[in-house]
């Protein structure tokens, strides 16, 4: 297939051709600007690799205070389970407390009643006392 357009109309005009020295000048150009970019990508290579330094350190830190605060916590946990256990024990050692306290109430009321039964019955209980106190001493 032939197209109708004709090919000259597509072609692009071919640069005139530059002597030494027009060309130097560009090049010269061309060579400054690659070498102040090449410059500047390193400046900029260089500040990243700090930077990624930099947190790499801090990143570190970090990593470091987050072990040191959660051995803190395990300490702080055993303490907390000692203190439980303390508490615990002293609770019992109070219920057992409370009951004695209950049972020598009982034991009293039941003393206390037979007392008052001996004095219904005529028994004088002040000559029971001190024969009891002079036995003791």
């Amino acid at each position: 297939m032939t197209s109708s357009v004709p090919p000259s109309r597509y072609q692009t005009p071919l640069p005139q051709l530059l002597d030494e020295t027009t060309c130097k000048p560009i090049f010269n150009t061309l060579k400054l600007q690659m070498t102040e970019e090449t410059t500047t990508l390193r400046r900029d290579l260089e500040d990243m690799k700090r930077g990624y330094q930099s947190m790499d350190l801090k990143s570190k830190g970090q990593k470091e205070e987050l072990s040191d605060l959660g051995s803190r916590l395990c300490l702080l946990r055993g303490r907390c389970r000692v203190k439980c256990t303390q508490i615990s024990e002293k609770r019992s050692i109070l219920r057992s407390l409370r009951w004695s306290i209950f049972e020598l109430q009982q034991e009293n009321d039941a003393l206390k009643s037979q007392l008052l039964t001996l004095e219904k019955q005529g028994i004088n209980i002040a000559d029971i006392r001190k024969r009891y106190c002079k036995e003791e001493l």
